[in-house]
């Protein structure tokens, strides 16, 4: 699952504009797809909506994907990891003079 965030309450990113097909029985309305953002968030499981939202020109401008907890967690741990090999490295300097 993927959620992602703008600064506008309501957005609207077209997938496909509605057409109008005419026949000689009149006009059929053919309706478009959208992805729509309410406050400011959507959420979807969907591989094809979140490839159009992360192509789109507003992606990483106006249009940003939230990262899930356990990545956020993945990546302080990564961090805490670096810091430690970094402070283990100048101890080992201080320790050699």
């Amino acid at each position: 699952m993927a959620t992602y965030t703008t600064k506008y309450a309501e957005l609207r990113l077209i997938v496909k504009p509605q057409r109008i097909e005419r026949t000689n029985s009149g006009n059929n309305i053919i309706p478009g797809e959208s992805i729509e953002f309410k406050n400011g968030a959507f959420v979807t499981e969907m591989p094809t909506e979140m490839k159009f939202i992360e192509a789109h020109r507003m992606f990483g401008v106006d249009i940003f994907k939230q990262k899930s907890t356990e990545e956020m967690e993945d990546a302080l741990i990564a961090k805490a990891d670096k810091v430690k090999v970094k402070r283990e490295t100048k101890k080992a300097k201080k320790t050699k003079k």
